[in-house]
This record gives C-alpha cells, sequence and structure tokens, in this order.
C-alpha cells in the first residue's frame, strides 16, 4: 500500500496479522493518525483523514512575513515551514513580526524550522513598528487592512526603497492609507 502525507509517500508493505509488535504499533500509529481505513485493504480505497492544520512553506526569500500575516486568517492553526533561522535576514523578520504578534495578542510558537501561528483577528488599535524592514512593513500594512481596527505602523518609509507605488496602489484598491509624521 502505498500513502500520500503532504506530498512524501509512506510505504506499507506486507502487512498480515503475524507481524511484529514494532509493525504492530506502526500501523496502529498510520491507521489512528494519517488515513481512514474503514475498508482496510479490502477495497484499497484509502482516504486522508481531515487535515487540521494548514502547512505553508516559507522557502521564498523574504516571504516569511507576509505568510505570517497570511496564516493569522486561516480557519485553522497554520505550520510555515522551512523557515531557516540560520540567515540572519530570516532570523531578524522573524523577530521584528515576534514582536508585533505579541503586542497584537496573536499566538506564535517556533520549533526547529518551524513557526506555528494561530488563527487571530487583532480587535484593539495598537501602534506597532516595522523596524526599517520593508517586507515586514507590506506585510503588517496587509494585517491592518484585514483587521476591523487600525493599525499605527511606524517606519513605514522602508517600503519606498523596494515599491514605490505600494502604498498608492492599496490606496487605489480602496484602503484607508493615513499617513502621520511625529
Amino acid at each position: 500500500q502505498l500513502l500520500k502525507m503532504d506530498s512524501e509517500p509512506i510505504q506499507i508493505n506486507n502487512y498480515v496479522s503475524g507481524s511484529t509488535s514494532e509493525e504492530k504499533i506502526l500501523f496502529e500509529y498510520l491507521k489512528s493518525n494519517v488515513v481512514n481505513f474503514k475498508s482496510f485493504f479490502l477495497k484499497r480505497n484509502l482516504r486522508k483523514k481531515e487535515i487540521k492544520v494548514h502547512r505553508i512553506d516559507a522557502s521564498i526569500e523574504n516571504s516569511l512575513p507576509l505568510l505570517m500575516v497570511l496564516a493569522t486568517i486561516n480557519s485553522q492553526d497554520s505550520i510555515i515551514t522551512k523557515v531557516d533561522f540560520t540567515k540572519d535576514r530570516v532570523n531578524k523578520q522573524y523577530n521584528i513580526m515576534r514582536r508585533i504578534f505579541t503586542k497584537l495578542n496573536i499566538d506564535l510558537a517556533t520549533y526547529e524550522r518551524e513557526v506555528f501561528v494561530s488563527p487571530s483577528k487583532v480587535q484593539i488599535k495598537k501602534q506597532v513598528d516595522c523596524e526599517g524592514d520593508p517586507y515586514v512593513a507590506m506585510a503588517i500594512s496587509i494585517l491592518a487592512l484585514l483587521s476591523s481596527v487600525a493599525i499605527v505602523i511606524r517606519n513605514v518609509d522602508c517600503v519606498f526603497d523596494i515599491n514605490a507605488n505600494f502604498f498608492s496602489d492599496l490606496k487605489r484598491y480602496g484602503a484607508l492609507v493615513e499617513f502621520i509624521h511625529d
């Protein structure tokens, strides 16, 4: 039998009732966590159980801030995979986003090369700082558009270095963008 989990296949060969205890333990784990075995191997029409977590690949450079924002609007918890914390830029962006998410009361956790984000809505108007990172600034701008309350984002002028029309494009699509100079 060949089972597919995400894109990686798991193969179960020659399972019989006389299998060793280790094989039975593995089979019971797969049976309870991966596949709906209603028909076992008689009809050979195995189906995956419903996925309870969204998995998002962060292998594209500078995608982490936006993926973290998009994860907040999912209906279920999200796992952002392939996060390379050994890269200074990724680590810096993650830490800026972590500080912003903490301030906005959005649940976030990391484990090895994965970031776990729970769905959340910003409920209270807050001021956050993108710390001069244009990708964080654009991602938080998107979060502000998706929120029911305003989010004040400091140091967004860095966006103009990589996309001079970003805010004017948002305005053209109907977003209310206001610049406050202090």
